[in-house]
């Protein structure tokens, strides 16, 4: 991107110094060259931008235009991924969905590794932020995480990327990129807050795992075809069932309950 930016930034000064030079009555570097013709103009040096000036008119669209170059390559590896796996999409064909080079694609990403952690990170940008714990009831905080996490991940992307990773994953060595940029990410939060609101609570990351393996349940249940879909309203009952479940295991450890296990209805 620096190099894109200087690249602009030399056609820009280059272009400034050659119109300077016209408008002082000489061609570029022949000091014998012939003035321009008279005119009625009167020329302005104040007039002219400076190069800064310029330049930050075109750069960001420079930019811009190497940003979505990126991002086309990123949307042309999960469509490929997705439709014909990992190992079976090579980068050539990745550059031709795309539209550019192969040489372009190892511009932007170095290895098919680092692309594949780009399709991760633009899917998981794409369908949710992660979600921020608050200071309310512990049963409502529970099902709003629950209600996201579960949402996203019936969405068609991230449940292609999950299958891709149940049959490649191990195979290709994609674990621990998609550790790094998908679950432990996720989880983080949810080990913070259980630490936070529970008391004597022996191992965080062990509760947050089991919770949300019970609430991903219907993924399995997608994958394996036991199941055609689940619905908002499926969803939500699912949730609040495994929440309840949970918070009856945790009652000793928690700081403080609601009255009830039961949360308000919104």
């Amino acid at each position: 991107m620096i190099f894109l930016a200087n690249f602009v930034l030399g056609i820009v000064s280059d272009n400034y110094i050659h119109v300077s030079q016209q408008l002082a009555g000489t061609h570029c570097c022949h000091k014998s060259a012939a003035r321009l013709p008279p005119s009625n103009h009167t020329y302005r040096y104040d007039n002219i931008q400076p190069i800064s000036m310029i330049a930050s008119k075109l750069v960001p669209k420079a930019i811009d235009n190497a940003r979505k170059k990126g991002k086309d390559i990123v949307l042309a590896a999960i469509q490929l991924f997705l439709n014909q796996g990992y190992a079976a999409t090579s980068m050539d064909r990745i550059a031709a969905h795309a539209g550019v080079t192969k040489q372009t694609v190892y511009r932007y990403f170095p290895s098919k590794e680092e692309l594949f952690g780009a399709v991760l990170t633009q899917v998981r940008d794409a369908y949710a932020n992660a979600y921020v714990f608050g200071t309310g009831p512990v049963v409502d905080e529970l099902t709003e995480f629950g209600r996201q996490l579960l949402a996203f991940h019936l969405q068609p992307e991230p449940l292609g990327l999950y299958k891709l990773m149940l049959t490649e994953g191990v195979r290709e060595d994609l674990n621990p990129i998609f550790m790094s940029l998908g679950p432990q990410r996720v989880m983080q939060p949810l080990v913070a807050f259980l630490e936070r609101r529970c008391d004597a609570l022996e191992d965080s990351a062990f509760h947050a795992q089991m919770f949300a393996t019970m609430i991903l349940a219907p993924r399995t249940q997608l994958l394996m075809g036991t199941i055609n879909n689940i619905n908002r309203t499926a969803q939500k009952a699912h949730v609040e069932k495994v929440v309840a479940l949970f918070l009856k295991a945790l009652a000793p450890y928690l700081e403080y309950l609601t009255h009830n296990v039961t949360r308000s209805k919104k």
